[in-house]
C-alpha cells in the first residue's frame, strides 16, 4: 500500500480527476452566467426609428367629360316619324343632345363641355384648369398629346384654342386665354365651384363659340383636351396633368374611346360700313367707261379652301318716278348702251388691282350676271383678319330708259359647296 501510494502515477490520475472536475464546474458556471444575464435584458434597448414624406401631390383625375348642343333646349321642335304610312309630324320639346365622336361641329355655334375632375388634395389644389381644342392635321407625325402640349395660347390661325379657368382671375370664370389677336373663339358662359369648396370632386361646365377660321377638316382632325395645374398646397410647386386621349363618358373619359371631330365649312363677307354702289345721276345710253363705282376693302375669311363669286340681283325696282315706270332688267350685252331694248342695264367689275378704267372695252373688266362670275378662285383658308379685296363696278343703261331712282343688289359671295351670301346695296338714278 505504501508502495503503491509512493508510486508518482497515482498522483499523476489523481491531479487529472481533480482538474477534469474544475473544468465542468467552470463552464457549468459561465454557462448558467449567460442564462441570467440574457433572461435580464429589458425591452427598451431598442431604438425608435421614423421618417417624414413630404412633396408628394396626388395626381388629378378625369371622371367625366361630356359635350353637347343646347341651343335648342326648351324649344318646340317637330318630331317626324317616316316609320309611319302617312308620316307623322309630332312637336315635342328639345332637349341638351350630345355630340359624339366623327361628328361635324359648326363654326360659330354654342357647345357646352362639362367635365368633372378629382383629387385627394381636394379643389383648394387647384390652380388652373384648360379645356384645349386644338388640330391634328392627318399626316403631322406627331400625336395628340404632344400637339395638344404644344397648344399654349389661341392663335388667329384657326388651328386651336385655349379655354381657361385661372383661380382669381377673370372674375373666376372661363375666358379664351393668351390670345395672339382678335378671335372669334367665345366663352358665352361658364359655371365652376366657389373657391372655399374643399371636396375633392369638382365640376365645371362651359359654354364657347366655335371660331370662324376653325380649319375645316373631313378627316376627323379635331380633338379636345384638358390640361389641369394642381399642387397648389400640398407642395408649393405647380405640377401639370395633361389628359389629350379623352372620349365621350359619364364615367370613364381617360379608357373611353378618344373622340375626334370633323369641322364644316365655314365663309364669311365682311363689307365697309354704311357701303353703297352710288353711280349718281346718269344719261340714256351711257356707257361702262363713263360710270364707276368702288366697294372700298371687301374682306372675304374662310376655314377652308373657298372660291369667291359676284352677281347681281335681275330685277332694279324703279322709285321716285313721275309716271308709272318698269323695273331695270339686268342683261349681259356689252353693247347695252347703244341698245334700245327698254329698261335694260348692264354692269361689268375690275379688281382693284386692274385698270380701274374702261377704255375701248377694256379686256380686263368682266360682265355681272345673275349666276355669277368668279372673283378668284381656290384661295387658302384664311387666318381671322381675312383676305381684303376692292372692286370698280362700272354701269352702262340702254337708250330707251326712263328717268327714275334704281335700287337693287350686288351680290358677294363665299363658296365651297355652301353658299354664304353677303349683300351690297347699288343704286343711282
Amino acid at each position: 500500500m505504501q508502495q503503491f501510494m509512493n508510486d508518482s502515477r497515482f498522483f499523476k490520475y489523481i491531479l487529472v480527476i481533480i482538474s477534469l472536475v474544475i473544468g465542468v464546474s467552470l463552464i457549468m458556471h459561465s454557462l448558467l452566467a449567460d442564462q441570467v444575464v440574457y433572461a435580464s435584458t429589458p425591452d427598451d434597448d431598442t431604438v425608435d426609428g421614423e421618417f417624414q414624406s413630404s412633396g408628394y401631390n396626388n395626381p388629378v383625375s378625369l371622371t367625366k367629360f361630356t359635350l353637347e348642343d343646347r341651343t335648342r333646349v326648351g324649344n318646340i321642335i317637330e318630331v317626324v316619324d317616316e316609320t309611319t304610312s302617312p308620316v307623322s309630324v309630332t312637336t315635342d320639346v328639345a332637349v341638351a343632345r350630345a355630340i359624339e365622336s366623327y361628328e361635324y361641329i359648326i363654326p360659330q355655334q354654342e357647345y357646352t363641355a362639362e367635365f368633372t375632375l378629382h383629387d385627394r388634395d381636394t379643389y383648394q389644389d387647384i390652380e388652373s384648369v384648360e379645356l384645349r381644342i386644338f388640330y391634328n392635321v392627318s399626316g403631322s407625325g406627331m400625336t395628340n398629346g404632344a400637339v395638344m402640349a404644344s397648344v399654349e395660347g389661341t392663335p388667329d390661325s384657326g388651328t386651336g384654342a385655349v379655354i381657361k379657368w385661372q383661380r382669381n382671375v377673370h372674375n373666376n370664370q372661363f375666358f379664351v386665354h393668351n390670345t395672339q389677336a382678335s378671335v372669334s373663339w367665345e366663352v358665352i358662359n361658364s359655371t365652376v365651384p366657389a373657391l372655399n369648396v374643399t371636396s375633392e370632386s369638382m365640376t365645371f361646365e362651359v359654354t364657347f363659340m366655335v371660331s370662324k377660321v376653325a380649319r375645316q377638316s373631313n378627316d376627323q382632325e379635331w380633338h379636345i383636351g384638358i390640361n389641369v395645374i394642381d399642387s397648389l398646397t400640398a407642395t408649393g410647386i405647380t405640377e401639370s396633368n395633361l389628359f389629350a386621349e379623352i372620349g365621350m363618358s359619364d364615367t370613364d373619359p381617360i379608357n373611353a374611346t378618344p373622340a375626334s371631330f370633323n369641322m364644316a365649312f365655314y365663309g364669311e363677307v365682311e363689307l365697309p360700313d354704311g357701303i353703297t354702289l352710288d353711280w349718281g345721276a346718269i344719261k340714256p345710253g351711257s356707257d361702262f367707261a363713263e360710270n364707276q363705282a368702288t366697294t372700298g376693302s371687301i374682306t372675304f375669311l374662310s376655314n377652308g379652301n373657298f372660291d369667291t363669286e359676284i352677281s347681281s340681283s335681275t330685277l332694279w325696282q324703279a322709285t321716285n318716278t313721275a309716271i308709272d315706270v318698269g323695273d331695270a332688267t339686268l342683261v349681259t350685252d356689252p353693247a347695252v348702251a347703244t341698245s334700245t331694248t327698254p329698261q335694260a342695264f348692264g354692269l361689268r367689275f375690275n379688281d382693284s388691282d386692274g385698270t380701274h378704267a374702261l377704255t375701248g372695252g377694256s379686256p380686263n373688266a368682266e360682265t355681272v350676271n345673275v349666276e355669277g362670275v368668279d372673283l378668284d378662285n381656290g384661295l387658302p383658308a384664311t387666318a381671322e383678319s381675312g383676305v381684303q379685296r376692292s372692286y370698280a363696278v362700272f354701269l352702262a343703261i340702254s337708250k330707251d330708259f326712263q328717268n327714275a331712282t334704281y335700287n337693287g343688289e350686288v351680290i358677294f359671295l363665299v363658296s365651297n359647296n355652301v353658299e354664304d351670301l353677303s349683300l351690297v346695296d347699288g343704286g343711282g338714278q
